[in-house]
């Protein structure tokens, strides 16, 4: 395998040994964001610290091509350690970058640099503080330098509130590497949901809807609130990193640890599931539980269902959004978790719901429409499944213990038991709108 890769030329494959940063950025230029252009140098093109001799013409051949019809270009040398960016841990401002490099031996330099950082006191005091191993392995980011008159930060939620309903940030004039490593706080700015709505500094308002638009189109293309570095240079504005919010990362899956109320400005409810679930989910249940319900609500981004401590809870501002969308009151969304989820709430009660633009809204409209029509296709079933499920899951048993080898079971897992238990999970959605037990239809929820 090449120990180079270009933003162009990189594959899927290729993005985990480019590291979080050197990942990130290929799949965003390649998906068309205007990320500036560059390579990565992969952790097996170096000898401990030292570039392999064989690389250094292949770094040559690299910088040539992008200073092809290109006057007076300078470079950025970034870390990209495979930790890095993460949704547990971003190392934001930990390890080296090195900044304005014009010939090659700076910028090779820069790469020995760079790498000799995943050493650095800071680095081990920030790994010890995220629980992380301290030693690190780094790919390095060679990327074109944006001469940036406007530089910033932006998160896409508040990182503190968790709230989607504002965008946060802050810029600088010039560049932004003060800022990024927590140097300077910069001129503090905002977005109001879903209009995008700018709040902030006029020097940064006539490219506001460009950033916001830029905003909401890498929330959609990783499904998750984003932590972005931007910068403003020849009245364009340049996409420099992406990466998840970590504080609002809901699930630690190195420690087994789930707290999905970090993960928003949610209601979340235990009513309906905490007499089903009286206990402590396994890992392995949670998994089943999540998977089977994955579909169930179709809003781009947030699952239905959330883990907190161990526990199933039902995000009922997913419900509330999704009602309001079809144009029910306030009225009409209590009498619903009366009726369908077993929880009675006070008429006054404001329950937090996503700040959904229109554009937003008709995009999820047919999903909606979908599992509405699964949900009373599942009431029709409801009888006929009851009557026949038990004997299909005794066959089951018996098929799955004479099953002689993993392809086969992998076969009936494909074939036969994940279409019978996500058709299953949807039949019992439908249970509760059984008439005439509860006064609504399927077809109003």
């Amino acid at each position: 395998m090449a120990s180079i890769k270009s933003f162009s030329e990189s594959k899927p494959s290729d993005w985990l040994l480019a590291g979080g940063k050197g990942g990130n950025l290929a799949r965003l230029y390649q998906s068309g964001f205007p990320v500036p252009d560059g390579f990565v140098i992969l952790p097996d093109g170096f000898k401990g610290d030292e570039l392999r001799p064989q690389v250094y013409s292949l770094v040559h051949d690299q910088l040539a091509h992008l200073r092809q019809g290109v006057d007076g270009v300078e470079f950025a040398v970034r870390s990209s350690a495979l930790s890095e960016d993460s949704a547990q841990a971003s190392f934001a401002g930990e390890f080296a970058t090195v900044l304005g490099l014009v010939t090659d031996e700076e910028i090779v330099q820069a790469v020995h640099a760079v790498r000799l950082s995943r050493h650095s006191q800071r680095v081990r005091a920030y790994s010890q503080a995220r629980g992380i191993d301290p030693t690190h392995e780094i790919a390095v980011v060679v990327q074109l330098m944006v001469p940036a008159e406007i530089s910033g930060v932006l998160f896409t939620a508040d990182p503190i509130s968790g709230s989607r309903e504002t965008m946060v940030g802050n810029f600088v004039q010039g560049l932004g590497d003060q800022l990024v490593a927590g140097e300077t706080s910069g001129l503090d700015f905002s977005f109001i949901k879903p209009q995008g709505a700018y709040v902030g500094p006029a020097e940064l308002q006539s490219y506001a809807k460009a950033l916001y638009k830029l905003a909401l189109r890498l929330e959609r293309e990783f499904g998750a609130p984003q932590d972005i570095e931007w910068a403003i240079a020849r009245k364009q504005v340049f996409l420099l990193q992406a990466r998840p919010i970590t504080t609002l990362h809901s699930e630690n899956l190195e420690t087994g640890e789930w707290n999905a109320s970090l993960s928003g400005d949610f209601l979340w409810s235990n009513v309906n599931f905490g007499e089903a679930v009286t206990s402590v989910l396994t890992p392995f249940s949670w998994s089943v539980l999540r998977y089977i319900l994955k579909d169930w609500m179709n809003l781009p981004g947030y699952h239905p269902v959330g883990n907190i401590c161990g526990r199933p809870y039902l995000n009922i501002s997913l419900f509330a959004s999704a009602l309001y969308m079809l144009g029910k009151s306030q009225a009409d969304l209590l009498d619903s978790m009366e009726s369908t989820l077993f929880m009675d709430l006070p008429h006054d009660f404001q329950i937090p719901v996503l700040p959904l633009s229109r554009r937003q809204r008709l995009s999820a409209l047919p999903g909606l429409m979908r599992s509405q029509l699964r949900q009373q296709r599942g009431v029709q079933k409801l009888p006929a499944y009851l009557s026949s499920n038990p004997a299909w899951c005794r066959a089951m048993r018996a098929r799955i213990q004479a099953a002689g080898s993993q392809s086969s079971l992998l076969t009936l897992w494909r074939e036969e038991i994940e279409p019978h238990v996500l058709e299953s999970a949807w039949i019992v959605l439908g249970a509760p709108c059984m008439p005439p037990t509860i006064p609504w239809s399927c077809s109003e929820i």
